[in-house]
């Protein structure tokens, strides 16, 4: 997988933390979408990026998966390299005691 091509001017609208976040946050299933699409921000993240509280300005996100470690150092290289804000490590993870819960409604 290539690395992300982030343009130019990229950091120059990319919202930066002031310290280090270690946050845990739940994910909401949507119906409409019948997928677990919708992530609501914890108040830590949201005391770190102030701008996420402006009303009228509108964010968006980039998501990149790579594969293998060495893929993901060689991309941080080059993030370092063209001076790009440092990415936030995202896991998604699965709440096993919902699982339970959902084996005791549903008989599988």
């Amino acid at each position: 997988m290539a690395s992300l091509k982030l343009k130019k001017n990229f950091s120059e609208g990319v919202v930066v933390p002031r310290s280090i976040i270690k946050s845990r946050g739940k994910m909401y299933y949507k119906e409409a979408n019948r997928a677990w699409c919708f992530l609501r921000l914890r108040k830590e993240i949201l005391d770190e990026f102030d701008e996420l509280r402006e009303k009228y300005c509108n964010f968006s996100y980039d998501v990149v998966y790579y594969k293998t470690y060495e893929e993901l150092e060689k991309a941080l290289k080059d993030f370092k390299k063209g001076g790009q804000p440092l990415p936030i490590l995202m896991w998604f993870v699965k709440d096993m005691k919902d699982i339970s819960k959902l084996s005791n409604i549903v008989k599988v």
